[in-house]
């Protein structure tokens, strides 16, 4: 080993330790020093960007009660459905697909949603944003 790669090695170490040392004279914590055996200490940091709770659990709540309707639509509803929200095709593209008129498409679709929230009989009503959800609740394959 060179004297250069000596110097610069031990240099590189005395330089952590002395930030050790600055940070134990100051009082620094460590986020690691708070590490379970469940979590980690910088799980613990606050997400400005994550989304509240609440929005997590009514988003799982309804795309339950979705995934619970959705299985109890006819056939055709249901693949017309997967084909618009799960596949992204749009009305025009299945309305090709299908040589039936876009708007035949778009009325049997609308029927599709309304008569999924019937049969669910749930205390939940079609949100103004179903279509969000419908999306965000294809956007993990459901094992079909």
């Amino acid at each position: 080993m060179t004297h250069e790669v000596y110097q610069a090695y031990y240099g590189y170490e005395r330089h952590l330790r002395t930030l050790e040392e600055k940070d134990t004279r100051n009082g620094t914590v460590w986020y690691s020093d708070l590490d379970t055996e469940e979590t980690l200490g910088e799980e613990m940091i606050y997400d400005p960007n994550a989304p509240a709770v609440e929005t997590v659990a009514v988003t799982h709540v309804m795309q339950k009660a979705l995934r619970k309707a959705l299985t109890q639509l006819p056939e055709e509803d249901y693949r017309l459905i997967r084909m618009l929200y799960y596949e992204g095709k749009t009305i025009r593209h299945v309305a090709q697909l299908l040589c039936l008129p876009t708007m035949t498409i778009h009325y049997r679709k609308e029927r599709a949603i309304k008569n999924s929230w019937k049969t669910e009989k749930s205390f939940v009503q079609p949100p103004v944003e179903l279509g969000l959800i419908v999306r965000g609740f294809f956007q993990t394959p459901i094992g079909l």
